[in-house]
């Protein structure tokens, strides 16, 4: 999959888990096996902008070359989708042993994501940006 198909895809992605988390937060929550309350509806809201905003980027840049800004957002966006990945495993182990219900949406979405994000953010030469921060 080239990098700018990858990138519309996943544009697509979190505009609409982003949107869907901005305006229905007790609806997304209510899907994770969670008790909406204010707050969580609120946190809920906020991630959601952030997942918009996300995919805005995404959407903007998937017609730009290699660069070194490219090389960063790729490798910030491989640590999203690793952090992100590793909160779905856990969220997917406490809920199934509470309630028996399996939530599986991040659990299979995180993990496609890991190919592709990896194939690009190591082809962007990661080491290198990696020399220049620190």
């Amino acid at each position: 999959m080239t990098r700018k198909a990858f990138l519309t895809f996943a544009a697509a992605i979190a505009l609409s888990v982003g949107f869907v988390a901005a305006l229905f937060p007790a609806a997304l929550l209510a899907s994770k096996s969670t008790v909406p309350s204010e707050a969580a509806n609120l946190w809920m809201s906020e991630v959601g902008v952030l997942l918009v905003c996300v995919g805005v980027i995404a959407h903007l840049v998937r017609s730009h070359s290699d660069s070194q800004t490219m090389k960063a957002l790729m490798c910030g966006n491989l640590l999203v989708q690793l952090g992100l990945f590793g909160i779905e495993v856990m969220g997917y182990f406490i809920v199934s042993v509470q309630s028996g219900h399996l939530p599986l949406g991040g659990m299979t979405a995180h993990p496609c994501c890991f190919p592709v994000r990896s194939r690009h953010a190591i082809k962007s030469n990661i080491p290198d940006l990696a020399r220049r921060v620190v």
